[in-house]
């Protein structure tokens, strides 16, 4: 238990000692704003039709225990950004056929319900709960939107070389005061505007957790990371994602992405 307890606090102080030298590394970039940046990446997501993906989750404990959960990953692209999506369960059995269904709202709160197999029944996600833990991972509710370009404001800190990559560095601040996060700093990579690196604040305002978007490949003009790690600085415990089979332009006309049929797909 002690060693726990050091190691957890070493990790902190760490990355406590990150964030201080990120800060002071960052330098002025004259010419653009957060926001414009953020509409270049909103111009470079839309025109994917329909996307489909296979994931896997690997979720680790404090002590490194590992737990596996594996999906299937469905979203179809709608007017206004009001995209939606469903996440399906495949492993474990006694979570196969659980479903979770998005719709994205733009600058308002998505829509979430979630399909029980095990009772049969559709339960719609409030928007209190919405900060909660996916499935036992280092993922929220609300991390599970896409494309979220008015659901915040935002501020251009400056510039930063980090990982190597000559880097924007974006402060973000939910418009609505339900979000489970105060704030985020992004790190982009300013040649193709690719996420790095994110850092998630609480609403205390401290450091919760860190996400790193890795092994990006191009699918036509459109990135996707392969490999995502999600790392709670507050709980040592992380949640690595794996994606693969990514194909775009799907054509989801036969798949109905409403709370009283998704169930069925």
């Amino acid at each position: 238990m002690r060693i726990n307890i050091v190691k957890a606090f070493i990790t902190a102080t760490i990355a406590m000692l990150s964030l201080n030298a990120a800060n002071a590394a960052v330098t002025k970039v004259e010419g653009l704003t957060g926001q414009q940046i953020a509409e270049k990446v909103a111009a470079m997501e839309d025109g994917y039709v329909g996307e489909s993906r296979k994931l896997k989750f690997l979720i680790y404990d404090a002590n490194n225990n590992e737990t596996v959960r594996e999906m299937e990953y469905f979203a179809k692209q709608y007017e206004n950004r009001f995209d939606r999506s469903i996440v399906k369960f495949t492993y474990p059995a006694q979570l196969n056929g659980v479903r979770l269904l998005t719709h994205s709202k733009g600058a308002d709160d998505d829509d979430q319900w979630l399909f029980l197999p095990s009772i049969k029944k559709v339960k719609r996600i409030a928007t209190s709960n919405k900060s909660g833990a996916f499935m036992g991972s280092e993922l929220a509710y609300e991390d599970i939107s896409i494309r979220q370009l008015e659901k915040y404001q935002r501020i251009l800190l400056g510039s930063e070389i980090i990982d190597g990559v000559e880097s924007y560095v974006i402060e973000r601040t939910p418009i609505k005061a339900n979000s489970g996060y105060s704030k985020q700093i992004i790190w982009r990579d300013q040649t193709n505007l690719l996420e790095i690196k994110t850092e998630f604040y609480d609403r205390k305002g401290d450091l919760l957790k860190v996400r790193k978007s890795m092994d990006w490949k191009k699918f036509g003009k459109y990135w996707r990371a392969q490999t995502v790690e999600v790392f709670n600085v507050q709980t040592n415990k992380r949640t690595v994602m794996e994606l693969s089979e990514i194909k775009l332009f799907e054509d989801f006309d036969n798949v109905n992405f409403t709370p009283r049929r998704f169930q069925r797909f």
